[in-house]
């Protein structure tokens, strides 16, 4: 038989497999760390690597990569890499990424952080929107054929077969969430064009609308507790704010009174909350929708009016 490019076999190829060799990559490739470190910590210049570590936990969950440099002027800088290949983003992963980020602030090992999420450009899960950094498989696979070696050749075949495995795998979609998101959609474009509603095939799984705009999150929101639903909210979240609410609710008592806005801590952040009249998705009632649409437009609106001053 005959060997064409090493591809008699399929290999199959895990995220451990990945994180490893991005770790390997990190603690022993001077050339690796001078790509990767500007995407991670894009205002620094040059650095000196401390080390980098795989699967590390503490009381808030597990980091997949750790990477520890320290820059001239800033002292030391801590990278947290969540790395994909096609599972889905377990619950509130990123507020927990967030929350270990800060806990390595708060303990001195580091004074400042970067959460990067690593993985195929066509990865995409509940939560990926939120990663501030991204750094994707092909381009690792660029920087290692431009190396033109034997072993970077075979290494940017791993990362291939961890994309194709990606491709292979499909995720089954909720039709109905999708078809809900598409409603809700619809009629933000038709009747409430400066709302910035997320493209309903994104988390298309997810029956949480978000809107995204700098420095907070608009979304619309349906609890549940195990198969009943709850509650339908509109949060304006800020993230990472969830210890000043006090200092919020002092702040902004006099803008709030009679607008119905109330201030909540929502995990890591603090959210403007206006209660809306409850749905139970995927069933989609038009009249619900649009009374939410309607809040989030009232807290976008009201957040443009006193951020100015805060």
């Amino acid at each position: 038989m005959e060997l064409e490019n090493g591809n008699i076999f399929n290999q199959n190829v895990s995220e451990g497999d990945i994180d490893w060799l991005f770790c390997v990559e990190l603690n022993s490739s001077d050339s690796f760390r001078k790509l990767i470190g500007p995407i991670i910590f894009p205002e620094i210049d040059d650095f000196v690597h401390i080390h980098s570590w795989r699967s590390i936990s503490n009381s808030y969950g597990e980091s997949d990569i750790i990477w520890l440099i320290e820059h001239h002027t800033k002292g030391r800088l801590i990278g947290l890499i969540e790395n994909k290949i096609n599972t889905s983003a377990q619950p509130k992963q990123f507020e927990r990424y967030l929350q270990r980020a800060e806990s390595y602030i708060d303990e001195g090992l580091a004074k400042e952080f970067s959460i990067v999420l690593l993985s195929p450009e066509s990865y995409s899960s509940t939560d990926s929107v939120y990663y501030p950094v991204k750094i994707s498989y092909e381009n690792i696979i660029e920087w290692l054929q431009a190396k033109k070696t034997e072993r970077s050749n075979y290494l940017s075949t791993i990362y291939q077969a961890a994309i194709n495995k990606k491709q292979r795998s499909s995720v089954t979609v909720n039709e109905e969430i999708l078809c809900f998101r598409e409603h809700v959609w619809n009629l933000a474009k038709s009747e409430f064009p400066l709302l910035n509603v997320a493209d309903p095939h994104a988390d298309s799984n997810d029956h949480w609308i978000k809107m995204n705009y700098a420095g907070y999150t608009l979304i619309y929101k349906t609890y549940q507790k195990g198969y009943k639903y709850t509650m339908s909210v509109v949060d304006l979240q800020l993230d990472g704010r969830g210890g000043d609410v006090e200092l919020l609710e002092h702040k902004f008592s006099g803008n709030l009174k009679e607008t119905g806005i109330s201030i909540v801590k929502t995990g890591k952040s603090a959210s403007f909350r206006l209660v809306v009249p409850m749905i139970e998705p995927p069933k989609y009632e038009e009249a619900k929708v649009r009374s939410a649409l309607t809040a989030a437009m009232k807290l976008k609106n009201f957040w443009m009016s006193v951020n100015k001053n805060f």
